[in-house]
């Protein structure tokens, strides 16, 4: 849209609150990636696997993640924010079959 439709459309209030509306987004926006950034960071220095295969196992098997919980889960004794396995059963079958496939295709490699 060019300027001269802008102003043909919208009255210079409706423009000034469309501009203060983008500049709050775009602050909101910046926060995030802020967040953002910080949280890759931090994860890039914990995502170090530990040696040992079983370690990794049960690494992958104990991982959790935090949900907050509605407020008929509130009414009836949960926390505002509770725990969960991060992987599912079957998920982690999923993660041991890639592995194995890994393992079958490049068997002859080593």
């Amino acid at each position: 849209m060019t300027k001269n439709e802008l102003l043909e459309n919208y009255t210079m209030d409706e423009l000034a609150n469309m501009i203060l509306s983008l500049k709050n987004e775009k602050a909101k926006l910046a926060c995030e990636l802020s967040k953002l950034k910080a949280e890759a960071k931090t994860a890039k220095k914990n995502d170090c696997l530990p040696d040992s295969p079983i370690d990794v196992a049960r690494m992958l098997i104990n991982a959790t993640c935090e949900y907050e919980t509605n407020s008929l889960q509130r009414a009836i004794g949960f926390n505002e924010k509770e725990l969960t396995a991060k992987y599912s059963c079957e998920e982690l079958r999923e993660i041991c079959g890639y592995l194995e496939n890994y393992c079958d295709f490049n068997e002859d490699d080593e």
